[in-house]
């Protein structure tokens, strides 16, 4: 008896990038091209405290964001890659997967940001530094709701999607720290007003265009 006619093989990750080597090199310098500058603009933010604030607030400022660091991996804890991996290995799991993490993101980084703010009033730090604390505890949920959209972007091989709201982010985060810095105001309101941009840019970069609930 004749074969029959072969059928392909159906393959429930997202779809391939058409030309694959021109993604990855797309990608690559992104990645590399978007790290690079975003740890220029970053070391403009160092400099910037040092030169109009002192070494005592830029001190402030690294110790916060230690803290913010710790709170971050709190409310990221891998599950970024857990969901690629799933929804890769089960396209028909997509929906069902990114609102179980978006809700998980929401309920991480609620408690990561209070974790961090309890932690920094429970040592006993300085008022303004538990005020600065708490300001900067924003800047976690703000990362949490960042984490749906960087799914999506590392789905679809769209890297420079994923660097470039950070790059906005740091830019913001850059202007305002010149802004308020000298002043009475906390540096580290310059740092959620870069953390807050972040969601807004990741929502103008998403592929749907439009803003998803995280």
């Amino acid at each position: 008896m004749a074969p029959g006619p072969i059928e392909s093989l159906a393959v429930s990750g997202p779809a391939a990038h058409p030309t694959p080597l021109l993604s990855i090199a797309k990608n690559a310098f992104s990645l590399t091209g978007g790290r690079m500058l975003l740890a220029l603009l970053r070391f403009a933010v160092a400099l910037v405290i040092v030169q109009r604030a002192g070494l005592d607030r830029f001190g402030e400022f690294a110790l916060i964001l230690g803290f913010v660091f710790v709170a971050e991996w709190l409310s990221d804890f891998g599950l970024a890659d857990i969901a690629v991996r799933q929804i890769s290995a089960d396209a028909s799991r997509r929906d069902a997967t990114l609102t179980a993490f978006a809700l998980s993101k929401a309920v991480q980084s609620v408690i990561a940001a209070a974790t961090m703010g309890g932690a920094i009033v429970l040592l006993g730090y300085p008022e303004h530094m538990v005020r600065a604390g708490l300001i900067a505890s924003a800047a976690v949920v703000f990362y949490g709701g960042v984490q749906v959209y960087r799914v999506e972007f590392r789905l679809r091989m769209t890297m420079e999607r994923d660097v470039a709201p950070e790059l906005s982010s740091a830019a913001v985060l850059l202007a305002s720290v010149w802004l308020v810095t000298g002043g009475p105001v906390s540096v580290e309101d310059g740092r959620i007003s870069g953390s807050a941009t972040t969601i807004p840019a990741s929502c103008a970069c998403s592929p749907r265009q439009r803003c998803r609930s995280a």
